[in-house]
Parts: C-alpha cells; sequence; structure tokens
C-alpha cells in the first residue's frame, strides 16, 4: 500500500509510461469546493502537481520507499482548480485540467 505525505490533497493518481505516479493536488480544498460549486463567484483555486517515483536515494534504506516532488503549483490566478494532471513521457507534456475548467493546459515537462 502506497502511503506518503503531502500538505494537499491528491487527486486522479495516474502512471506514466516510466512507471511514475502523477496527481493533482489540492492545496485548500475548501477554496477549491467554492470554485466547482460557483466558479463565477469563486474564479480562482490553488492547484499544485505531485510526481511520485521509487525512492533510489540513501533514505530509501531508512524506509522512505516512494520519493514525492512537487513539480508545479499556482495560486490559482494562472492554473486554477486542477484536478488531473496527465504526464507524457514520451513527448515529455503534462496536461492539465479542472472539473470547472474551460480548456486544456498542456505543460512542457522538465
Amino acid at each position: 500500500m502506497l502511503v506518503t505525505f503531502t500538505e494537499s490533497g491528491l487527486d486522479n493518481l495516474m502512471v506514466d509510461s516510466k512507471g511514475a505516479i502523477w496527481a493533482a493536488g489540492i492545496p485548500r480544498v475548501l477554496a477549491t469546493r467554492a470554485h466547482i460549486l460557483d466558479p463565477v463567484k469563486t474564479p480562482y483555486a490553488p492547484s499544485s502537481v505531485f510526481k511520485i517515483t521509487l525512492n533510489i536515494g540513501e533514505s530509501s534504506f531508512y524506509g522512505e520507499k516512494y520519493s514525492v516532488q512537487k513539480v508545479l503549483e499556482d495560486n490559482g490566478t494562472k492554473i486554477s482548480g486542477i484536478t488531473s494532471a496527465v504526464h507524457d513521457a514520451a513527448r515529455g507534456r503534462l496536461f492539465l485540467h479542472g472539473i470547472v475548467g474551460e480548456s486544456l493546459i498542456v505543460c512542457k515537462a522538465k
């Protein structure tokens, strides 16, 4: 069982072709809820994206099996209310969308 700690709630986990787990992060759950219920009244909700991989670093010896990396974070003014993050490892692209999003956001992954 995967148990890892982030400061965000995680939504819609997916595994890319290299075995990394990608997840949309919801840093402020109540702000995201308000955004979903009334996106006109609450146009912004903070968003983040996490990448979870097997830990091959020194801390893996001490029981830290997974490495969690925050790869994207926004206060909601540019990327708002993300609920899905899909990584295309072959093309190096990250596709983001929110439940009330009007468009698909495509980022170049580093």
